[in-house]
């Protein structure tokens, strides 16, 4: 009895009038096994089968009597007071019970059972109520009372008699009989109660019969030596504890209910089964001394309620356990089993880890069978592999919750939902009521034609298919990503299988077919990431996640497909076909190309306007520039994202806040795109075409690039309409002006619009450049082309001032430009159709065909874009020319810390030193440049005493880490450097500091404009420096010293070559011979003690460029422009203190900053130490 739980029994007595109170008691229901009829309302009675051949049941109407008894007319089965489903007991239903629904328990209970009925033909039906006080004398009769042991009194010893049927349980002194099986009826045997806590010793082998043992409190049974114990179940009490240890015996099994815990903790191998319905079993058997070991000969798990915990891996093989009716949990615990079947009679098995992970093995290559099926869970930290070698599909239609992988590798998968599951009758009985005209009753539970069907739902961590073959049927839903090689996948498949034993507790019968949902409620759903190589995808229905797909082939047939986050197909072919819809709201990157036959893919990204139209007018205006790929970087991060080309003349495109980089021809049915950008090919790639019998286009920009010789273009054969939209021409070579080009950009049918595209001014290289397009209407249709107009004189180089201080732009170009035009102007009027000059034989670019001297366009008119305006762009130009200061910059901090080296070097005691300082500090300069650097120094030197002056000699290395940056650049450069010195300290008060230094550069910088990207690149710098000064001591301790400084080096040039957009640009300086100048004042105190010194001192000075800093030259399409070197000049000024710690040594610290330069030391610390032996 262990699959079902007791019913609840009235408690209202048996008074007169108590269950015809219907406010308590509405409803009545009867079930029971009697003689079946059917009635017709005429009362005509046709018979189905005797007694106890069936179980049936129906509604019951309010007794007419209530007393001890209830009397009822049920037989009246058309009278509207018996309920829906009037049922009339018969023979066979004597003893069958009676519910009622009491609405104050808010629950069903037993009232009644059947006693009498009044005939076939009769109406009436006669029921007992439950003598509440007569059943529970019978339950007292049966039990042999409780046990109470005494908290110190030891353990409860357990004697038995088998020839007798009694035995005893003692401790101490005290004596409580008991009850066990004569050898009579099946109701021999008492029950017993533990109360309290003890520990329970068999000293007999004990046969308890129908007697069971209930646990209120925490106990141990154990034998004293191999002793075993039968019965009829043990019921642990919830909060409870019972730690068996006792075997039982084959053909026996173990019943055990109550929601308390049960742990099974024998010895070797227990041939007993066990049989579980309710609260928590734990597995724990121990081995024997021949290492053998094994809980149970079965386990069977039934009801729903119940856990099986193993303990180990030994407990119990796979095949050694059941779920019967509604199941349980079976928690492998984080141990890994193998199982060659799975033996579940409906969804209520659940196949768990609840600790640790853990691998369920399937193996059912043993069975021979062609198909298993498994209507359980799977859940919790549990990977499954099904490992088949031969073609055995797997079916689960119960459901699945577990944070591990399942692999199927060979065979067929198949995940479902699961059909209800229906009463069925004899195929003798279902035609008796055939004849009668009804055709409702079935003779098998399942079919394929049924339309209830129950939803499941799987979450698997990822599913990983290897050389098989998968079918996501209807009604279920799958979440998890899914990787598979050499895989078959159909998402939304009709192939399934139903099981034709399904709800009658044996085994499963499954069989083939299809089944296909008749609405949007039985469809499948998957939700997850699929990774695939060498495989195929079928999608037929709801899809939402990416693709990542390697020499595979995808097919969606849906509406329903969704593409998040990036999908890439890599030689795979990607086909919408047959109504159905791909839409991308991530990302999609194919080099297959997509395939549109009778299919829509919608590029979607989000409501947002600005996601990529914004972005890409940002790109344009302020040059977001190409990233170190050559991709343009306003699509990078688009939230919808189409990277590939698309084939399709009965397909749909529709672009809504998107993006889509063709990386081919494309041909569509219709595009539409609302707030887009349409790039048409990659810079350094072919130009491409795209045609589409018809479009609609808003808000959108295309993106198309010419080499004034060849371009991107759009061809619409039937319909464009739409406003507001930009067309961006990017020019990867500078025009000769040799000769008019007419290259066609759009084509559209004759009547088109000239307001449907603009153009806009674009920032390529160091550029301004705007197209001129002009719009014709022509017989044909209507063109926007490009036509480069012959210049009339070569221009003169123009010098332009770009507002940077003193830095000066040549521009130099070979063809003088039309005149300047507003950055985004609307497309004219159109026009009838100028003649090229005669020499300007014009190349139809779509076909291929010349079109002769006359430059006509298959009798169309045409919009021509006549040139194009370049400026410089002088934002570019100005932050190109801050980047390659970068040289002159570094120079100066070095020059700063060439003479910060000696410190104050007079009175040195010592014939030799060794020092070390290190200098922090921060610049600025014009257009958001700023800069920080630490500048580390180690030297050492000897003195040399001479006739009225002390030379010190010595050496130098420094280390300096500087960051700089602006807005549109940052980096970082790291300088190691040496160098040898000498200084003379007069004993006049006159000094001299001689120094020569190289220094080596790594260097870092990442820039935005022009597309420059991030530069690696080294470079060098040497430094011959001379400082003269006088020291006048105006009283013993103060002193006044002007001073000058000279300083001459070399710095070496670079040069970046590099593509924007297409186009070739360069930037260059060559080595340059700095020389800078300071002179200056220091004025100082000096303040001591007995064994200390300290000298205050602060400085002013100016130091200036003698020489200009060397030229940088810009190239790109547009021509060449030249930056000149510039000079800078800053006020210095620092305090500071030197310190004299005894004879030998010395500390230093400065500060100090400049003002008035172009560029400034903002502040700079200066720490120095010197030690004198």
């Amino acid at each position: 009895m262990t699959e079902v739980a007791p019913v609840s029994v009235t408690d209202a007595g048996t008074g007169k009038g108590v269950y015809q109170n219907r406010s308590r008691y509405p409803v009545f229901y009867r079930m029971g096994s009697g003689t079946q009829y059917t009635g017709a309302a005429s009362g005509a009675l046709t018979r189905i089968a005797g007694a106890y051949a069936w179980k049936t049941g129906g509604t019951v109407g309010s007794p007419l009597i209530s007393d001890w008894s209830l009397v009822s007319n049920p037989g009246y089965l058309y009278q509207s007071v018996n309920g829906p489903l009037a049922s009339y007991g018969t023979p066979g239903d004597s003893g069958s019970p009676l519910f009622a629904w009491d609405a104050v328990k808010k629950q069903w209970v037993l009232v009644a059972v059947l006693n009498g009925y009044a005939g076939e033909k009769g109406k009436t039906n006669w029921f007992t109520v439950i003598p509440a006080g007569d059943v529970n004398n019978t339950i007292k009769q049966d039990s042999s009372g409780t046990v109470v042991p005494a908290v110190a009194g030891g353990d409860i010893v357990w004697n038995y008699n088998k020839g007798s049927g009694e035995g005893t349980l003692s401790q101490d002194g005290k004596v409580w009989k008991m009850n066990g099986f004569r050898g009579g009826s099946l109701n021999d045997g008492k029950d017993i109660t533990f109360g309290g806590k003890g520990t329970v010793v068999l000293k007999d082998d004990v046969v308890q019969g129908a007697g069971s043992l209930t646990f209120n409190g925490d106990y141990t049974v154990r034998p004293e030596g191999n002793q075993t114990w039968v019965g009829g179940g043990i019921i642990v009490n919830d909060g409870h504890r019972v730690d068996w240890m006792v075997n039982g015996l084959a053909g026996d099994a173990l019943h055990k209910t109550g929601k308390g815990t049960l742990v099974v903790a024998g010895s070797g191998e227990n041939p007993g089964t066990l049989n579980t319905g309710d609260g928590t079993v734990i597995l724990a058997q121990k081995a024997d001394a021949a290492g053998r070991v094994r809980a149970f000969s079965e386990v069977r798990i039934v009801s729903g309620r119940p856990v099986v915990v193993l303990q180990d891996s030994h407990q119990i093989e796979g095949d050694r356990i059941r779920w019967g009716y509604r199941g349980g949990t079976l928690d492998i615990n984080g141990n890994d089993m193998t199982f060659h079947r799975l033996a579940a009679a409906d969804e209520g098995a659940v196949l768990t880890s609840r600790a640790g992970s853990a691998t369920v093995r399937l193996d059912f290559s043993p069975s021979g069978q062609k198909a298993v099926m498994w209507h359980g869970h799977f859940t919790g930290n549990l990977s499954v592999l099904n490992n088949t070698s031969s073609a055995v599909d797997f079916i689960m239609d119960g459901g699945a919750d577990m944070s591990g992988s399942f692999t199927q590798q060979g065979g067929g998968l198949y995940i479902q939902g699961h059909p209800v599951v229906h009463a069925v009758s004899s195929e003798a009985v279902a035609a008796a009521l055939r004849k009668q005209g009804d055709n409702s009753v079935l003779t098998q539970p399942v079919s394929f034609t049924q339309k209830d069907w129950e939803s499941r739902t799987f979450s698997i961590g990822q599913l990983k298919l290897k050389e098989a073959s998968f079918s996501l049927s209807r009604n279920a839903t799958l979440t998890g990503d899914i990787d598979a090689d050499n895989a078959t996948m159909v998402l939304g498949s009709d192939s399934l299988y139903l099981d034709m034993k399904d709800g009658t507790g044996s085994s499963s019968a499954p069989v083939k077919g299809t089944s296909a949902a008749g609405g949007a409620s039985g469809t499948s759903t998957f939700r997850g990431n699929v990774n695939m190589r060498h495989s195929s995808l079928t999608v037929r229905d709801h899809f939402t996640g990416s693709i990542t797909a390697s020499d595979s082939r995808i097919v969606v047939n849906s509406e329903n497909v969704r593409l998040e986050g990036d999908s890439r197909l890599t030689s795979s072919a990607l086909t919408v076909s047959d109504g159905g819809r791909l839409h991308v709201k991530g990302g999609l990157e194919t080099d297959g190309g997509v395939t549109l036959d009778g299919g829509t893919l919608l590029v979607d990204g989000g409501s947002v306007r600005n996601d990529v139209y914004e972005r890409l007018l940002a790109w344009s205006e302020e040059r977001g520039g190409l990233n170190g790929s050559g991709e343009y970087d306003f699509m990078t991060g688009a939230a919808g994202l189409l990277r590939g080309y698309v084939r399709g003349s009965a397909g749909n495109v529709n672009l809504q806040n998107a993006a889509w980089m063709m990386t081919g021809n494309s041909s569509v049915k219709h595009l539409e795109s609302s707030g887009s950008a349409l790039y048409f090919s990659r810079p350094g790639g072919e130009f491409h075409t795209l045609t589409a019998g018809s479009m609609d286009i808003s808000d959108s920009v295309l993106v198309m690039r010419t080499d004034l010789h060849h371009s991107d273009q759009l061809r619409v054969t039937e319909s464009l309409r739409g406003k507001n939209n930009l067309l961006l021409v990017d020019f990867t070579e500078r025009s000769d002006g040799q000769k008019a080009l007419n290259i066609p950009l759009v084509t559209a049918p004759a009547g088109t619009g000239a307001d449907v595209f603009s153009v806009k001014t674009r920032d390529t290289g160091f550029s301004h450049i705007t197209p001129v397009v002009r719009a014709e209407q022509g017989t044909g249709g209507t063109a926007w082309q490009l036509n480069v107009v012959q210049p009339e004189t070569a221009a003169e180089p123009v010098v332009d001032e770009v507002s940077r201080p003193s830095l000066p732009v040549v521009m130099r170009q070979d063809a003088k430009m039309p005149n300047p035009v507003e950055a985004v102007s609307p497309l004219p009027s159109p026009v009838s159709a100028p003649s090229p000059a005669p020499e300007a034989s014009v190349t139809d670019v779509l076909t291929g065909e010349n079109t002769g001297e006359s430059g006509e366009y298959r009798d169309e008119t045409r919009w021509l874009l006549t040139g194009y305006r370049s400026t410089v762009n002088v934002s570019a130009v100005r932050d190109a020319g801050m980047l390659m200061s970068m040289g002159h910059r570094n120079f100066i901090n070095e020059v700063n810390n060439l003479n910060k080296r000696m410190g104050d070097l007079r009175d040195i005691n010592g014939e030799a030193g060794a020092w070390a300082r290190i200098m922090s500090g921060t610049g600025s300069a014009g257009g958001g440049f700023s800069d920080n650097y630490t500048h580390v120094q180690v030297g050492a030197d000897k003195k040399h005493e001479l006739d009225g002056l002390d030379l010190f000699t010595g050496v130098t290395m420094t280390y300096t880490d500087s960051n700089a940056g602006s807005d549109t650049f940052s980096g970082k450069t790291k300088s190691v450097g040496a160098g040898l010195y000498a200084s003379a300290l007069f004993d006049s008060g006159a000094y001299i500091d001689l120094i020569g230094k190289y220094v080596h550069h790594d260097n870092e910088y990442t820039a935005t404009f022009a597309g420059l990207g991030t530069k690696d690149y080294g470079s060098h710098s040497w430094y011959a420096g001379a400082e003269v000064g006088y020291r006048y001591h105006v009283t013993e301790d103060a002193w006044i010293e002007p001073q000058a400084e000279l300083v001459y080096g070399a710095v070496s040039g670079k040069q970046f070559s590099w593509k924007d957009q297409g186009m070739n640009l360069t930037m260059k300086d060559k080595d340059f011979n700095p020389l800078i100048g300071r002179t200056g004042v220091d004025v100082g105190k000096s303040f001591s003690g007995k064994d200390w010194k300290v000298t205050a001192r602060a400085g002013l000075g100016y130091q200036f460029d003698l020489l200009a800093n060397g030229e940088t030259v810009l190239r790109d399409a547009s021509g060449e422009k030249r930056i000149k070197g510039e000079k800078d000049g800053r006020m210095l000024m620092s305090v500071g203190l030197n310190a004299e710690v005894r004879d030998n040594i010395r500390f230093g610290l400065e500060f100090e900053k400049s003002a008035f330069g172009k560029y400034n030391v903002d502040n700079a610390v200066n720490a120095g130490f010197r030690y004198s032996f």
